[in-house]
């Protein structure tokens, strides 16, 4: 019997490559050199699992919210129905709008109590530079509930009540 190949860290590739996505998805500010070292393969290898996947399309949605999601397809809708659209772009438009939507379906699917922290976190920080621009201390005032807030939502998700 063929003994499998593993990695540098004791992983079998297939394992290997699907931690490398999700640490590379989730994690905006590991490179791919530090995904690599994480799961014990080369950058070649990585690359070469980053390209076949388009991991970099993947990264890049994962921080969008089902809002601007739905958006960009109400965008290649409106694209579709114009008449100054020609066969190719209509093509193109189409394989978005279909592509878009069907991730939005995901995401509305996906009942991820940890995904609801970062949403929120996500939320509060941009809230919180508009709203400094307009009135610095009663944003700072609003931090101390939107941590007690994110305190709540964590402690709801990993069963603590």
């Amino acid at each position: 019997m063929a003994k499998k190949r593993t990695t540098k860290t004791g992983l079998d590739y297939s394992t290997a490559e699907v931690q490398a996505r999700k640490y590379y998805i989730e994690n905006k500010s590991l490179t791919q050199d530090d995904v690599a070292k994480m799961v014990g393969v080369t950058r070649g290898t990585l690359n070469k699992w980053s390209q076949a996947g388009d991991w970099d399309s993947a990264r890049g949605l994962s921080e969008m919210t089902p809002l601007q999601i739905e958006r960009m397809v109400k965008e290649q809708m409106r694209k579709l129905l114009s008449d100054e659209t020609t066969e190719e772009e209509q093509g193109i438009a189409i394989r978005k709008a279909d592509a878009l939507s069907k991730m939005n379906g995901v995401l509305k699917t996906l009942s991820d109590p940890e995904r609801k922290v970062l949403n929120a976190l996500d939320t509060f920080e941009e809230f919180n530079i508009w709203l400094a621009h307009i009135d610095l201390e009663y944003s700072k005032s609003l931090s101390k509930y939107q941590l007690e807030y994110i305190t709540y939502l964590t402690k709801k998700t990993s069963g603590q009540n």
